[in-house]
């Protein structure tokens, strides 16, 4: 498995793409430019990727017919772009930590990659966020924007806490429960499992939000909707276990 890094430098909002061979990667480019000229009105002006990593002849094609600027790198050139590497490097070690710190083993990194843009997603950078919170008047500033927020232009109103509030840390126990639509082909429709992670939305079950989760009675990854962290305790006694009185 490959991924497949994307990043708007705007707005700072990042994609990612599991890949099964790195002949996905044009098809998985071109679809992401349809989805963001479409969510933004307009059409992509400049299209920065790495060269020799992947074939181009039809991105070519289409930039040229629709007028967006295609520039390609020289092979393994990094530093001529230079925000993607920084980001993908950001990503490799968000993704590390939180498998290895729960426990997880390297192979669950399509779980943890896409866990790690998430997060970015809905963090401001670190220059923003040491900026002064106030001006030289002594008004406060308007707190940084996360990425997704500049992306989807809105501003949440619970503030960060109500952007971070539905991410949940990947690899901890948790009590799944699998949809009202899915549970006719299972016996207990609540079960305890390792979090993966957030996916997408099945049409067929018309499920808006979800979670995939490792069961723990026989092995397999299941489809939940609401998701409760088990043992129900605070992460310092998770990790370090009861304390003592």
């Amino acid at each position: 498995l490959h991924y497949l890094y994307i990043v708007e430098w705007l707005s700072n909002m990042r994609w990612v793409f599991l890949l099964r061979h790195r002949g996905e990667a044009e098809g998985r480019v071109l679809e992401w430019k349809r989805e963001a000229e479409l969510h933004t009105g307009q059409v992509l002006k400049n299209l920065h990727i790495d060269g020799g990593e992947m074939d181009t002849v039809k991105l070519e094609l289409i930039c040229r017919t629709n007028g967006t600027k295609l520039h390609v790198n020289t092979r393994s050139a990094h530093e001529q772009n230079g925000k993607a590497e920084v980001g993908i490097k950001i990503t490799n070690e968000l993704e590390r930590e939180s498998r290895q710190g729960g426990g997880a083993e390297r192979r669950f990194w399509p779980y943890s990659v896409p866990q790690a843009i998430l997060v970015q997603n809905h963090v401001p950078s670190a220059r923003q966020l040491r900026q002064p919170r106030t001006n030289k008047d002594g008004t406060s500033r308007p707190r940084p924007l996360a990425p997704i927020e500049v992306w989807q232009k809105f501003r949440h109103p619970g503030g960060y806490r109500g952007l971070w509030g539905k991410i949940h840390s990947i690899f901890i126990q948790v009590v799944g429960q699998i949809p009202e639509e899915l549970r006719d082909a299972h016996e207990d429709p609540g079960f305890v499992g390792t979090l993966l992670g957030r996916v997408s939305a099945a049409a067929s079950t018309r499920i808006t939000e979800s979670y995939k989760v490792l069961r723990h009675s026989d092995r397999k990854v299941m489809p939940v909707r609401h998701i409760e962290v088990w043992p129900p305790c605070t992460p310092e006694v998770r990790k370090y276990g009861a304390a003592k009185t």
